[in-house]
């Protein structure tokens, strides 16, 4: 995993290389802090309060509108972080369809190839 670099309302900046948790007792205060982390960072949460259970059937779209419902879930959680967003499957419709598009990609590779198709361990391109 890369190491990033996000900068923290009050605290500066904070670089690492895993997701960073906030914690802390009810209306500490941590939900407008993540918002105001991913506003000023151009970035994105993943609220609390959400739907955690997937679809039997994950929605099939074209990247750009999975992108934009996700985003849509993210804009309303900014709005209203009380009500549940349901981005989860959007976001693994997204992370299916991204390696279907590269064992596509890869497959296509190995045919015009005449090579038999290597086994992927790694999901980037």
């Amino acid at each position: 995993m890369a190491e990033i670099k996000i900068m923290i309302p009050g605290f500066g900046d904070h670089e690492a290389a895993a997701p960073l948790v906030i914690l802390g007792p009810n209306g500490s205060g941590k939900t407008q802090l993540a918002q105001k982390i991913a506003r000023e960072n151009q970035t994105s949460a993943i609220s609390a309060q959400r739907r955690t259970w997937v679809d039997d059937n994950l929605p099939v779209q074209e990247e750009r509108q999975l992108l934009s419902n996700v985003r849509n879930q993210q804009n309303q959680w900014q709005q209203n972080s009380w009500q549940p967003t349901e981005e989860i499957n959007y976001v693994l419709s997204t992370l299916v369809q991204d390696h279907t598009n590269l064992l596509t990609k890869k497959n296509e590779e190995a045919i015009n190839a005449g090579q038999p198709l290597d086994p992927l361990r790694d999901f980037t391109c």
